[in-house]
């Protein structure tokens, strides 16, 4: 794209120099960053349309209480402490997704290792409650508490693994 710095509005006055059509373009982008970032962080913990070739099994279902939570959210957690994310959104409902994440993603040993096709092999987090835990209010971030503690479950995509029917006869 060529930007033309001669542009003026024609009285002499230079109203909008390639230098300022680069400063609006980087205000527009930076804008589009955080819009995008802000949708990003507002999607379903766990993507729309994961597993969609493949069976979703249950490893295990968790509760996490106020206590275990706030554990993962102290400073003297050094493992845990690498989750954070500067400020920005380590509020409640953050932290409650991220500790679901990161128990979830511990079992998650073909994906950290790249050996999965795919989808099959990842793991995920899925979040059962409480209700405002769910995603399912726009001011979730607001509603949720970590008092109300974490249900949740990991789940495993698997391939499927339905054999043909053997010893059919087939007649037309």
């Amino acid at each position: 794209m060529h930007i033309d710095k001669s542009f003026s509005s024609g009285s002499g006055n230079n109203c909008l120099t390639g230098k300022s059509l680069l400063g609006i373009k980087g205000v527009l982008y930076s804008s589009l960053m955080v819009i995008g970032l802000n949708a990003f962080a507002h999607e379903e913990p766990m993507e729309k349309g994961w597993c969609s070739q493949g069976n979703i099994q249950i490893m295990g279902t968790f509760n996490f209480t106020a206590a275990l939570l706030e554990r993962f959210r102290s400073e003297q957690n050094p493992v845990c402490n690498q989750y954070k994310s500067c400020g920005q959104f380590d509020d409640d409902y953050s932290l409650a997704i991220r500790a679901g994440n990161s128990l979830c993603h511990s079992f998650d040993i073909e994906e950290r290792e790249f050996k999965n096709q795919g989808d099959f092999g990842t793991v995920r987090l899925i979040i059962h409650g409480p209700a405002s835990l769910k995603n399912s209010e726009k001011s979730h971030h607001l509603l949720y508490d970590i008092r109300q503690g974490a249900h949740f479950s990991c789940a495993v995509c698997v391939e499927n693994t339905a054999e043909p029917i053997k010893d059919v006869e087939v007649t037309r």
